[in-house]
C-alpha cells in the first residue's frame, strides 16, 4: 500500500504531516505538485464534472490526484473525509467549545436567571458557524425557516446531548455530529464526481458503520 497527497504551492502544504504520517505507519508516499499553472490546467474541467463554479482549489488539486492515481495503475483510494468531523478537525468546532465555555469568574458573579438567559440564546444557534450566531432572537428564527432541516437540526443534536459535561464538551460534540449531515455531504458529493471523472472509486473507511455507530 502506498499513499497520495497533493503537494500545492498556492498556499499551506500538508505534504510534510501527510509523510510524517507514512513513515509513522510504514507506508510510501507520492507527493502530486500543483501550482497555479496547474490549478489553471484542471480548473475548467473540475467545474465541468461539478457542474458548479469550482471555486475551491481543492476541487481542481483532487482532480489532479485522480488522474495521477489513474496514471499509476490504482483503481481505488482510501480516503480520510469524516476523521474531521468524527474527531474534530476543524478551527470552528474547536472555537464553538470555547464559545461555551465560562470561566469560573463567569459562574461565580453572574446570577442563576442571567446564566439561564444566556443559555437559552446559546442553545438557539449552539455553534460558532450557526446561521444565527451573533444575530438577535427574531432574525436567527427567520434564518432558521429558510433552512429548517439542517438549523433546526443544531438544537436538536445539542439537545439530545443532555447527558454530555460540562457544556463546552456537548456543543463541540454536537458540532461534530452536525457537520456529518451538513459539511460533509458537500466534500463527499464533490470527490465521489471527481474521483469517478478519472474512473477511480473513492472509499471512505472512516464513515464504516461500525466505526461510527
Amino acid at each position: 500500500m502506498h499513499g497520495y497527497v497533493i503537494d500545492q504551492k498556492l498556499g499551506r502544504s500538508e505534504a510534510p504531516d501527510a509523510e510524517r504520517t507514512g513513515r509513522h505507519i510504514g507506508i510510501g508516499l507520492r507527493r502530486v505538485p500543483f501550482d497555479r499553472k496547474r490549478f489553471l490546467e484542471f480548473w475548467p474541467r473540475a467545474v465541468w464534472h461539478l457542474e458548479t463554479d469550482g471555486w475551491h482549489a481543492s476541487h481542481a488539486a483532487l482532480l489532479a490526484l485522480a488522474e495521477q492515481c489513474r496514471a499509476d495503475g490504482v483503481k481505488v483510494l482510501l480516503t480520510g473525509e469524516g476523521s474531521d468531523e468524527l474527531f474534530g478537525g476543524y478551527r470552528w468546532q474547536a472555537s464553538t467549545m470555547r464559545l461555551w465555555r465560562h470561566s469560573w469568574l463567569q459562574r461565580l458573579f453572574r446570577s442563576k436567571a442571567r446564566r439561564d438567559r444566556k443559555f437559552a440564546e446559546l442553545r438557539r444557534a449552539p455553534f460558532r458557524n450557526s446561521i444565527g450566531r451573533g444575530s438577535p432572537s427574531e432574525r436567527s428564527m427567520a434564518l432558521r425557516a429558510l433552512s429548517p432541516e439542517l438549523n433546526f437540526l443544531q438544537t436538536k443534536l445539542f439537545d439530545r446531548l443532555d447527558g454530555v459535561t460540562p457544556l463546552d464538551d456537548r456543543a463541540f460534540l454536537a458540532s461534530c455530529f452536525y457537520d456529518l449531515y451538513s459539511h460533509l455531504q458537500d466534500l463527499l458529493h464533490r470527490h465521489d464526481r471527481l474521483s469517478m471523472a478519472a474512473s477511480v472509486e473513492l472509499r471512505v473507511p472512516f464513515l464504516e458503520n461500525r466505526l461510527i455507530d
